[in-house]
């Protein structure tokens, strides 16, 4: 017993040391060859497919859209020999020129009203926090000693402003000199997004080659136990992103229509600005319409404080609407996940990749979370034990040991 003990120790620590040499020498292979360097080439040179294949995924159901509702329709009685290619190419062709159209509209709307409302900030700066200030010591007129903290705190905010103007200023006078970088940075992007455009636009016509193709490779190189549930669980992720990412997109679009509405009405001042910047981060679910509402509120109290508590008042308004009636209703249940996890699946995808993290890490952390559920319910099964959540609450360690027999059997 104590020799295989002994062994089993031993065992244990040439692991570890094994296993440190193995990610020293993965260390230095990442050091010496530049691994993060071409892996970021790749990221590069494969940026054009990338985006190619994420409009095609986003205006997939568009063109499903089209193709079944109108070209299908309208060329039902036809004897065509090449009817089905010409349906897909018709709707190919009208989803991309209804995405571009929409896209161009949306962009000459906001972009004058969004420089505006930019420069009027700028501009008026020292104006709106002057009004803050007497609007805020006007309510603390009745206590000098609160009245002095607070005068003395705007002075100072004031005073932080101006220098982070002074400062900026040479700054931004740097960055235009180095506007050479930026002329090819935009170059590259404009460029990787054309490409994306066209291959967006082969995906869709040939989506089901594609499909067949990589099924066909899977089954190829992997035995059936792997490829059966790996094209399985491929299509239910599908469901999951596609549901959850198309319906996330609508239901913003909705907000920000409406919270553009709703300022317009109470006369907020900078509503387009307000409206794209709810709109925009209401994508990130749970914590989103709070991240959006905080700058949006700070905007208006500078201009007006009155018309800032309006402005949350009616931001809670549109957002209890949202989170009980319109976001239900579009995303109906597309993840499946408790709130509990979808904040844990938020802070975590975003502490690890930011934005994009905050607004895909819930179908993400869906499908592993299904993953999970799945074998440990298969585990339980192959034991004979139940596979419902509630039978295990008031389960104890008792009873999870066999039944001993009668010593007087």
């Amino acid at each position: 017993m104590k020799h295989l003990r002994k062994n089993r120790y031993v065992l244990v620590g040439l692991t570890l040391f094994l296993t440190f040499v193995a990610c020293t020498l993965f260390k230095i292979f990442l050091d010496n060859f530049n691994v993060l360097g071409v892996i970021r080439t790749i990221v590069r040179l494969m940026m054009p497919f990338m985006i190619g294949f994420a409009l095609a995924y986003l205006l997939n159901p568009v063109m499903k859209f089209f193709e079944r509702n109108l070209f299908e329709r309208a060329f039902r009685n036809s004897r065509l020999k090449k009817k089905r290619k010409l349906v897909r190419g018709l709707s190919v062709l009208t989803t991309v020129v209804v995405a571009l159209a929409a896209f161009t509209v949306v962009l000459l709307l906001l972009i004058p009203q969004l420089a505006y409302s930019l420069m009027g900030i700028l501009n008026n700066l020292p104006e709106y926090m002057k009004n803050l200030g007497n609007y805020v010591e006007g309510l603390v007129a009745g206590n000098q000693e609160l009245a002095n903290f607070v005068d003395t705190q705007m002075t100072t905010i004031n005073d932080t402003i101006q220098d982070f103007i002074a400062t900026a200023m040479p700054s931004i006078t740097k960055l235009l000199g180095n506007v050479t970088v930026g002329v090819i940075g935009v170059v590259n992007a404009l460029k990787d997004s054309i490409l994306g455009i066209i291959i967006s636009v082969y995906v869709l016509y040939a989506k089901e080659q594609f499909i067949a193709q990589a099924k066909k490779v899977i089954v190829a190189l992997t035995p059936d136990s792997f490829s059966k549930p790996f094209i399985s669980l491929v299509r239910e992720t599908h469901g999951v992103f596609g549901g959850f990412i198309s319906g996330k997109i609508i239901d913003s679009l909705i907000i920000g229509v409406l919270c553009f509405i709703g300022t317009s009405i109470l006369g907020m001042p900078y509503a387009v600005l307000v409206s794209v910047i709810v709109g925009v981060f209401n994508v990130i679910p749970f914590f989103g319409p709070f991240i959006g509402a905080i700058p949006s509120a700070l905007l208006i109290l500078m201009v007006d404080p009155l018309k800032c508590l309006w402005f949350v008042i009616f931001i809670i308004v549109l957002q209890q609407f949202d989170g009980n009636i319109l976001g239900p209703y579009i995303l109906g249940g597309t993840t499946g996940l408790s709130a509990f996890w979808v904040i844990f699946a938020i802070l975590t995808f975003g502490g690890l990749f930011g934005f994009i993290g905050m607004f895909v890490g819930v179908p993400v952390f869906a499908v592993i979370y299904t993953l999970i559920s799945r074998g440990i319910n298969k585990k339980l099964e192959k034991k004979g034990r139940s596979t419902a959540t509630a039978d295990y609450l008031y389960l104890s360690s008792a009873q999870q040991k066999p039944p001993q027999k009668d010593p007087a059997d």
